[in-house]
């Protein structure tokens, strides 16, 4: 992908603080394993870009790194598994092809909560990534229901005796859950339990529908399809593929459902993100929910290695001083990006993606709130947005009888609690900040009287 499509992305959509670590993903899938223990298998995958190749000849370069996962319950590590091993490619390789060495854990382990923690060692043991992952491990019922969907990037049927190879099948996972350009065709492997076998029943097949839904409105995506599988027993395998690259930029929920004839359908969802560069190059609107917009953020680096130094310093109006306006003003364009990384640095030390969040969420207010010929960062609501990020939760009261249009913001992580109140004043359309209990905003206790709500308890 390219720089200009990564920037393209970070400008569109928020930021969201979900825990990851650059160049490692991880997913977990829970089986049927027997009456007691659910079988866990854990796909661990490296990005290629993140590791160190060494010359192992004139025409190859290896990589040599060691991932260890390790389970916890109430603070205590019971189980850890460490694989040490070589990944070997061709010299011509290039590391930002997008290629990831995958791996594969499995644990039989009784329901419950657990931590798993996944870290990546290279060059003399010294940790690279760890990314580390909440599991809430299910009962499963051998008897009647589907495992879960494990997604995947190749799949076959051999006789394979690679470390992804289960009951016929020859299986790469693909633990990001992204697909697209890169990745045109998403594979998907589960389990359904507890068929009939009753010899006198003439049909001997179930039927799988395969049903794609838009995540965030839940609409169908495609039209379903159906599929008949033979049954070989009381349990089968299911697995199939589909091209997702024909499918716009956004976030999906693949849903599959087995139909057996005299039982109760068995249904399982499973959640995708397709990302298509030239869905965001020709400008076409995508709907991405928080965790795909994550995962694009992370991906970008760090927008003041390419944004324009005298775009930047535009947007900046919240957070930079007179002082700073005053300095910055007579500078070059060297000088106007050593000032950037050197304010964003100082600003928050702890935070290397300060940047990163802040024009975020200039491109947000952007994109939410431009009114006519304002832009929406330049908007009340837009600055809040800004300066704050997202709300704890947002009261909407639009176009009701003898009521102005109005939002209340609530923010209860900001000095034990405020609120920032915006009303339509001028009645056409444009929120404006009425009042707010945030110390330095305006505050005006009578609001609801001057925007004529019934509204009670906010001052």
């Amino acid at each position: 992908m390219t720089r200009k499509v990564w920037l393209a992305l970070l400008l569109l959509f928020a930021w969201s603080s979900e825990s990851w670590a650059e160049g490692m993903d991880v997913d977990a899938v829970y089986f049927y394993g027997n009456d007691s223990l659910t079988y866990c298998e854990v796909y661990v995958s490296v990005q290629r870009e993140v590791l160190y190749y060494a010359t192992a000849g004139e025409d190859s370069v290896v990589a040599d790194f060691s991932l260890i996962a390790s389970l916890s319950e109430d603070g205590n590590v019971f189980l850890s598994d460490t694989l040490d091993t070589r990944d070997a490619v061709s010299r011509e390789y290039e590391a930002n092809s997008g290629a990831y060495f995958p791996y594969t854990f499995g644990y039989f382990i009784r329901p419950g909560e657990y931590v798993l923690d996944v870290t990546l060692y290279q060059l003399g043991g010294r940790k690279v990534n760890q990314v580390r992952k909440a599991l809430d491990v299910p009962e499963m019922n051998g008897e009647f229901g589907l495992s879960g969907i494990a997604l995947g990037a190749e799949l076959s049927y051999s006789d394979s005796a690679s470390s992804f190879f289960r009951k016929g099948v020859d299986f790469t996972p693909n633990p990001s859950g992204l697909y697209g350009s890169g990745l045109p065709m998403l594979y998907y492997y589960l389990e359904c339990y507890g068929l009939r076998t009753d010899s006198l029943r003439p049909d001997d097949s179930i039927s799988v529908r395969r049903t794609i839904y838009y995540s965030e409105s839940g609409e169908p995506a495609k039209k379903p399809s159906v599929r008949k599988i033979h049954k070989p027993g009381p349990s089968a395998v299911i697995s199939d593929g589909f091209p997702a690259y024909t499918l716009r930029t956004g976030t999906y929920q693949l849903e599959l459902v087995v139909q057996e004839a005299g039982m109760p359908d068995r249904t399982t969802r499973r959640k995708f993100f397709v990302l298509r560069p030239e869905d965001l190059e020709l400008g076409r609107a995508v709907e991405l929910d928080a965790e795909f917009r994550n995962m694009i953020l992370r991906s970008a680096g760090n927008i003041l290695d390419s944004i324009d130094p005298d775009s930047a310093l535009a947007l900046m109006d919240y957070v930079m001083t007179r002082q700073d306006a005053k300095r910055v003003r007579n500078m070059d364009t060297d000088g106007k990006k050593r000032f950037l990384y050197e304010f964003w640095q100082n600003r928050d030390p702890e935070s290397p993606d300060g940047a990163n969040i802040y024009f975020a969420r200039v491109a947000e207010a952007n994109r939410r709130y431009t009114f006519l010929q304002n832009k929406g960062w330049k908007t009340d609501r837009g600055r809040v947005l800004i300066i704050h990020g997202e709300p704890t939760h947002i009261e909407r009261r639009y176009v009701e009888a003898q009521k102005g249009d109005y939002e209340v913001w609530y923010y209860d992580q900001l000095e034990g609690g405020v609120i920032f109140v915006f009303s339509d004043c001028s009645g056409f359309g444009d929120l404006e900040l009425v009042h707010s209990t945030k110390r330095g905003e305006i505050y005006n206790p009578t609001w609801a009287e001057t925007v004529n709500t019934t509204s009670r308890g906010l001052r």
